[in-house]
């Protein structure tokens, strides 16, 4: 088990380092995730500082200001189905929660593995293995599991998004594309971020009125191999299950 969970660590770097978190599958949860849902069910409105992206469409939006009207929708939002694929054919989907320091998701992977990630703990399971909660000093597979933990505080964080998209060096700029994804009206925002130490080929930011992420498309070269990956986000605010599976 050890080798094969050291290359879904490899993997959630990758997805990462072309999306810009680690993706996040259902699992059951608990009443407070349903309160909380159905408490943020309407979408917040954009401050006056955000709401200048509408008024101004051809003006480039500052990184900063756009990291911090995005991130404040994704928190605000709180809930979130999540779905990845990659052109390799590989994909993961699942709800994620985020709160005002972590995200807590499900993870399942195209090849059957799974990730549970709650607050700072983290449980990896390979198809048809039992399984492993991550331990800094436990077994090798304890080891590999706390590993995709560490690397899921710096990837998948609000802070971490908020990184990312604060780093565009030049600024976040609207295409002139607009349309229904997921049933909700988005516009196609492109940047030059630094995620993970690289700066994607292309990287582009669907959002929607409210600011929140409804698409993101990357290419990105790391060592002469090119990755591509959209991730796609839908059902802001809808009752989310996750919890810690038996160990």
């Amino acid at each position: 088990m050890f080798r094969r969970s050291t290359a879904l660590l490899v993997s959630t770097f990758m997805a990462a380092a072309v999306l810009g978190v680690s993706p996040a599958v259902a699992a059951p949860g608990t009443a407070a995730d349903a309160t909380a849902a159905k408490a943020a069910a309407k979408p917040a409105k954009p401050s006056k500082k955000c709401k200048v992206r509408q008024s101004k469409p051809r003006k480039t939006v500052a990184s900063k200001r756009f990291a911090r009207c995005t991130v404040k929708a994704m928190t605000k939002g709180r809930t979130v189905q999540l779905r990845s694929r990659y052109d390799d054919g590989s994909w993961n989907k699942g709800p994620a929660r985020f709160t005002k320091k972590t995200t807590d998701a499900s993870v399942t992977y195209s090849n059957g593995d799974r990730l549970v990630v709650i607050g700072t703990d983290a449980w990896l399971k390979e198809a048809g293995k039992p399984w492993v909660k991550g331990k800094k000093n436990g077994t090798e597979d304890e080891q590999v599991t706390w590993l995709v933990r560490q690397l899921w505080l710096a990837t998948a964080s609000p802070s971490a998004y908020r990184g990312y998209l604060r780093s565009s060096r030049t600024g976040w700029t609207w295409t002139g594309r607009s349309k229904k994804i997921n049933g909700v009206r988005a516009k196609e925002y492109v940047g030059e971020p630094k995620i993970l130490g690289y700066r994607p080929d292309h990287y582009a930011v669907w959002v929607d009125k409210w600011d929140r992420p409804v698409r993101v498309d990357s290419t990105t070269t790391i060592g002469g191999i090119t990755s591509s990956g959209r991730q796609t986000f839908s059902r802001w605010s809808k009752k989310v299950t996750i919890k810690a599976p038996r160990v």
